[in-house]
């Protein structure tokens, strides 16, 4: 239900391809709980950007909040050069005037419809001719891998293309932007995979801009020019991939990103010229190791040390390169071969570490090897321990 407010936006959301999207101070509070608390980010024309983070960090609502479906409590989201939404000026555009196109988690065809039917239907509601139509639907269903598809019924496809017709209705109009709202969960892992390449591809060549929630981190960094992740209606970091996968800014990012060792430890000397700091274990006080910190941290100041698997190698000599800062006495607790890497469990001291190793590696059960850890692959952040 929208505001019983004056509407004074236009009538018709008139945008281009590629329209920008900036959202500045959303907020919107639930009976429990602030979905969005503050919520402030701007989507550049014509790329990917995606929304990730737990059930519950506020993505959907935000995603829902742009599209029209959810009236905020405050703040402004702009189109293009055109406001749609500013609740200190009484403006809500519907759904219908915002030029967007959306592809649901569940698809949202129409069985009883062919599948030229439920594509064409945005033109049709347009006020489009029959014959115009029928062509723009074949074009479309071409870019999506369906030419060929128009008159067959839209409830015998599968899910993957049930999902390419979803997508070929989103943007047979030339939106201004689409709206994905966790478009590829109901697929299997394969097809999963398969339709990342397929979304990038036609986002690509229609070069619309985009707005992707998820929760699947593949899925957000296989696709999106940037991740924005969100906890809690805020954003605690934003960026491309590589970033926010090597350089977390907060613990939350570190541990939901990918998969991550935490140690607790505590700092026994500040950083040098060449920014190294060296903590030791707070479980294994005479174990230390060289870090990389991300913020000011000083002596005697607890903290949380991260590094992910594949930055950690095993090997029988002491000796090491000039790269290799840490080297560390462990001892084989557990190994999984999974074809492409092999995961290996050690303890080092009282701790436990995952390690993420190429294939050709034969480990066993209570092997005593030395871990090799470059000072540069572990991050410091501060913050009490969980």
């Amino acid at each position: 239900m929208y505001m019983d407010k004056c509407i004074n936006a236009h009538d018709t959301l008139i945008g281009s391809r590629g329209a920008p999207v900036s959202v500045a101070g959303l907020r919107k509070n639930f009976k429990k709980f602030a979905a969005l608390d503050d919520l402030s980010f701007d989507v550049k024309p014509g790329k990917i950007t995606a929304l990730l983070g737990p059930s519950g960090c506020g993505k959907t609502t935000a995603l829902r909040c742009i599209a029209g479906l959810e009236v905020p409590d405050d703040g402004e989201i702009k189109i293009g050069n055109t406001v749609v939404t500013s609740i200190s000026k009484g403006t809500l555009l519907p759904p219908n005037k915002r030029n967007l196109g959306m592809v649901f988690q569940s698809y949202a065809i129409w069985p009883h419809m062919t599948v030229g039917q439920n594509v064409g239907y945005p033109l049709k509601v347009r006020g489009r001719k029959g014959s115009d139509i029928e062509r723009q639907v074949e074009e479309t269903l071409s870019l999506v891998g369906l030419g060929g598809y128009s008159t067959r019924p839209a409830g015998k496809l599968s899910g993957g293309q049930q999902q390419r017709v979803a997508l070929a209705r989103a943007i047979i109009a030339r939106p201004s932007v689409i709206l994905f709202d966790e478009p590829l969960s109901n697929l299997d892992a394969k097809l999963r995979a398969r339709m990342r390449f397929e979304l990038l591809r036609l986002q690509r060549e229609v070069g619309i801009t985009s707005v992707f929630v998820t929760h699947d981190q593949a899925e957000a960094m296989a696709i999106a020019d940037e991740l924005i992740v969100m906890n809690r209606g805020r954003i605690e970091q934003r960026g491309d991939a590589r970033s926010i996968y090597m350089e977390p800014a907060s613990e939350f990012v570190a541990d939901f990103i990918g998969v991550s060792n935490a140690l607790e430890a505590i700092v026994v000397q500040s950083s040098s010229e060449a920014g190294i700091t060296t903590v030791r274990l707070s479980d294994n006080p005479d174990i230390t190791i060289k870090s990389r910190a991300r913020c000011k941290l000083i002596e005697g100041q607890r903290c949380q040390a991260f590094v992910r698997p594949e930055s950690l190698r095993l090997s029988s000599a002491q000796t090491t390169p000039a790269y290799d800062d840490n080297i560390l006495e462990v001892t084989v607790l557990a190994t999984q071969y999974l074809g492409n890497t092999i995961e290996v469990e050690v303890r080092l001291g009282n701790s436990e570490l995952r390690l993420a190793l190429e294939p050709h590696h034969h480990l066993a059960q209570g092997d005593r090897l030395h871990l090799r850890m470059a000072a540069h692959d572990c991050i410091l952040l501060e913050g009490a321990s969980r």
